[in-house]
């Protein structure tokens, strides 16, 4: 595309006339055209937005449960369960961090590193482990380096996955063990207070990986944090089966029309295709 048309394609999309909901495919399409045009990083415009996420969420300091902001005999508040609270005993409150570990934050260079198909074959397995800090989600299968790399700073996991996958941890606890050691990641992220359900499962997999003197410490995401977020996006399907999103839970072109926008307006960079030629 040459200067005019990238010109008018932006205009365009600045416009908002997205026709995304009869046309799923529709902003990916947007994305491989802008791909041909010229990117700049607006500083100014990234400072914004961190400004506004500060003043809405904080996630510094507010992303994990800590003892500090966590106190004795307040409530938790289940974000997926409202109606539903847990009293903080001292139980609970020795098990958290005394502050967040993610004060040192921002980081110059971040890899987001999602489940999503849109990954295989991309070659960006070297890109993305040159990031400062490295995030996956939902322990996906390894085996993938040259696509999705091998360093990990930090793996959430859906506490779903502890009853799919390590039968709840009554049991055996090694293969779990093992299982979060091969991302040597510092830090395991798991929404222990998003339903009550999941809240003694998640409590187990602390225990478990304390007892075996994992050098992966788990953090559990401030359901008062996660409940200001919007949580709609997710992958279009894992870069390891052929699962798809859920319908009425995953809303993912308005969520891409978002980060096409972040992109129009230089906040990020969004790449879609391989990372390096071969």
């Amino acid at each position: 595309m040459d200067a005019t048309q990238c010109q008018a394609l932006g205009r365009n999309l600045t416009k908002g006339a997205f026709p995304v909901r009869s046309d799923k495919g529709w902003p990916l399409r947007q994305l491989q055209l802008l791909q041909s045009c010229p990117w700049a990083h607006n500083a100014s415009v990234l400072d914004q937005y961190r400004e506004e996420l500060g003043r809405c969420c904080n996630a510094s300091a507010n992303l994990v449960l800590t003892f500090n902001n966590t106190l004795l005999g307040s409530h938790i508040i289940y974000d997926g369960q409202q109606a539903k609270k847990l009293q903080v005993k001292e139980e609970l409150q020795e098990m958290l961090p005394q502050d967040s570990p993610f004060h040192n934050a921002p980081y110059e260079r971040c890899a987001v590193v999602g489940s999503g198909g849109i990954l295989r074959n991309s070659s960006c397995g070297s890109e993305i482990d040159h990031a400062q800090f490295i995030i996956r989600f939902n322990m996906p299968p390894l085996g993938f380096a040259e696509d999705v790399g091998t360093k990990s700073s930090a793996v959430t996991m859906n506490p779903s996955i502890l009853h799919a996958r390590f039968r709840s941890l009554n049991h055996h606890r090694g293969p779990f063990v093992e299982a979060v050691g091969a991302y040597r990641a510092p830090l395991l992220l798991i929404p222990a207070f998003s339903f009550t359900g999941y809240m003694q499962v998640s409590l187990r997999a602390f225990y478990a990986l304390q007892e075996f003197h994992s050098p992966t410490h788990v953090l559990f995401m401030n359901p008062k944090y996660l409940a200001g977020l919007d949580r709609g996006w997710r992958s279009l399907h894992h870069y390891y089966d052929n699962r798809l999103p859920t319908p009425n839970v995953h809303n993912m072109p308005d969520e891409f029309i978002r980060y096409l926008g972040l992109h129009l307006q230089g906040a990020l960079r969004l790449h879609v295709g391989r990372c390096r030629s071969t």
